[in-house]
């Protein structure tokens, strides 16, 4: 599924990542904020799109938390762009498929832990 490349692209070049690592519960599960941050912009557009009745709290909580460790090191854009950039690559593929129920069920199977139909 494309949606797996598209996420395995964040993380190299950040330097918000070695700032951010250990500083946030998602990290428990390997995260890291830019990682993070990424997938929330790809639920976040999937859940718009697909209609999932579930979000996980916790991954907005984990969000919010990344970006005031980025506003106090003046990268909190970095962190958006990054969020951003999740939001746009779920809605291109989105956009790109006649089989938009298809992408939905993926997507929800491969991130159950953060959106549920």
């Amino acid at each position: 599924m494309r949606l797996q490349v598209a996420w395995g692209k964040i993380g190299i070049g950040f330097s918000l990542i070695a700032i951010l690592t250990g500083a946030v519960h998602a990290e428990d599960n390997g995260y890291t904020c830019m990682q993070l941050m990424y997938d929330h912009g790809l639920a976040t557009s999937a859940q718009v799109n697909c209609g999932y009745e579930y979000y996980n709290s916790a991954i907005i909580e984990d969000a919010d938390e990344c970006l005031a460790l980025a506003k106090q090191v003046n990268q909190s854009d970095d962190l958006k762009d990054v969020l951003k950039a999740g939001l746009a690559d779920f809605q291109g593929q989105y956009n790109e498929t006649d089989d938009k129920q298809r992408i939905c069920d993926a997507f929800a199977n491969e991130f159950d832990f953060i959106v549920r139909p």
